[in-house]
């Protein structure tokens, strides 16, 4: 028999033990300095953000009784983020006149199954959960379906051939804001979520997750700013703003 180690690893919001080949290497990172005041640095960066107006200026355009979507990473990942970024996306919303009730929370499920309102609960806390969640039935926590059709729009084909059926709210919100992690990606660079896999649907998911472009050679291991991957996932974000004719304002951590 293989001799084996057991390892710490992370899983969701703790720590678990897995059993690994002994010489399997682990490589230990050391974290970065935290920021002192994580709210304050989400604010300035929302109010002043890289080649897009602030998001104040974008709220104050929205029309009396509009319709806002924050989409965001789905349960999956670390929840910090969203805990810290929701109610500063809020604070700016308020300030332009955009009630709570006009707001909702989308989660950018991408292939992954729906969550419940207890998940959701556990992920963003009582504060941000009651927010959005009140006593009665009008929950504004939503889950992006992949399989659903009454819940996606087909918007176009790409240049490159990507099938670009994605989630209505996109169309109907008259302001979306996502709000992602960006992370190392073992492909090389960074990746993230974003609406491009997170409201995706089954088919379109396959122009970015599929054997032609995920083992494409100019895919894994590339530069981030000229691989294949990346290409598809901006190709689709502009036939995505193209279709809807409105930009999507993302809050990433």
């Amino acid at each position: 028999m293989a001799r084996t180690k057991e390892i710490s690893a992370d899983y969701f919001d703790k720590k678990i033990i897995i059993t690994v080949p002994a010489d399997t290497v682990t490589p230990k990172v050391t974290p970065p300095k935290l920021l002192d005041d994580p709210v304050a640095a989400a604010k300035k960066a929302i109010l002043n953000p890289i080649g897009a107006p602030s998001l104040s200026e974008v709220a104050k355009k929205v029309p009396k009784g509009g319709k806002v979507v924050i989409g965001h990473d789905d349960l999956t990942r670390p929840a910090l983020p969203r805990k810290i970024m929701i109610p500063v996306i809020m604070e700016v919303l308020n300030e332009a006149g955009i009630k709570d009730e006009q707001v909702f929370l989308l989660s950018g499920n991408g292939n992954h199954p729906k969550w419940s309102q207890n998940q959701f609960r556990k992920y963003f806390g009582e504060e941000i959960y009651k927010r959005f969640a009140p006593d009665g039935s009008a929950s504004r926590l939503l889950n992006h379906d992949c399989h659903d059709p009454k819940g996606l729009t087909f918007m176009g084909v790409t240049e490159l051939g990507d099938y670009v059926e994605y989630n209505s709210l996109l169309t109907e919100a008259d302001l979306f804001i996502y709000s992602g992690t960006i992370v190392t990606s073992n492909w090389g660079g960074l990746t993230g979520t974003g609406i491009i896999i997170g409201f995706a649907s089954s088919r379109s998911m396959a122009s970015t997750h599929g054997h032609p472009v995920v083992h494409h050679p100019e895919s894994c291991h590339g530069d981030p700013r000229t691989m294949y991957y990346r290409k598809h996932k901006e190709i689709i974000h502009a036939q995505i703003e193209k279709f809807t004719g409105k930009r999507v304002f993302y809050v990433d951590a």
